[in-house]
């Protein structure tokens, strides 16, 4: 009896410390992945940091470009309309959306493909606004030792998913 009684005193000694490592474990886990491992890779740490910068910005500016390789740069600033949605997909839909649902299509050592579902805030040019979903998906390449976006595809809905989606960027 003596035994069992001070095992309970022991177990409720050690309670609060199980408990505060429970929570602060439950609390540093972005429940958005697919598999939690995936949060981990360097690579979505960029497109999570990219994320965070988008929420802050209207425009796509120079300061957002610090996310893409200097090569891309370089590319990014010669494209001139569609041809620069291939950049520019991913501030559109980070802009105008959130991700719900985030996941690795493929991965490299030097390559990765992310995948970023959720609804999306579309904007017509008539000025009328819905509420769609969409699916993003973000190269990401290790280039000079570091991770940096690459070219990226967007497909939403419209119309509430009456009408056949719409793709900017590239098509995957």
């Amino acid at each position: 009896m003596y035994k069992l009684l001070s095992e309970n005193i022991m177990l409720l000694k050690i309670f609060p410390s199980l408990l505060f490592l429970f929570i602060t474990s439950c609390s540093t886990f972005d429940a958005r992945f697919i598999d939690s491992g995936h949060a981990k890779h360097p690579a979505v740490r960029v497109f999570l940091d990219f994320e965070k910068e988008v929420e802050n910005k209207n425009t796509f500016e120079d300061k957002l470009k610090v996310f893409f390789s200097p090569k891309a740069i370089r590319e990014i600033e010669t494209k001139k309309g569609w041809y620069r949605l291939v950049y520019t997909s991913s501030f559109r839909a980070l802009r105008d959306g959130s991700c719900e649902q985030i996941s690795l299509i493929k991965k490299s050592h030097s390559h990765v493909l992310l995948s970023c579902k959720g609804p999306y805030k579309f904007k017509s040019p008539l000025g009328l606004s819905s509420n769609e979903k969409m699916h993003l998906k973000v190269n990401i390449r290790l280039f000079n030792g570091n991770w940096y976006l690459d070219k990226a595809g967007l497909t939403h809905t419209m119309a509430g998913g009456k009408t056949s989606p719409r793709s900017m960027g590239l098509k995957f």
